[in-house]
């Protein structure tokens, strides 16, 4: 069958894209990625290499 035989419009790639934007196999992961970030971005700030929990002191 041709393209041009189709018995329904193709769909956007956007709209497909719609489709799958619910699914989400690795439930947590963006959670758990977004605190790595956060805590690599803690260490970068401090600029001595060692990874701080928020609310933890630097030792003196």
């Amino acid at each position: 069958m041709a393209n041009d035989e189709l018995e329904h419009p193709r769909m956007s790639n956007a709209d497909r894209a719609k489709i799958f934007i619910p699914f989400n196999p690795l439930k947590g992961l963006t959670e758990a990625l977004r605190a790595k970030e956060r805590e690599a971005e803690a260490e970068a700030k401090t600029g001595d290499g060692v990874s701080r929990r928020e609310g933890s002191q630097r030792p003196n």
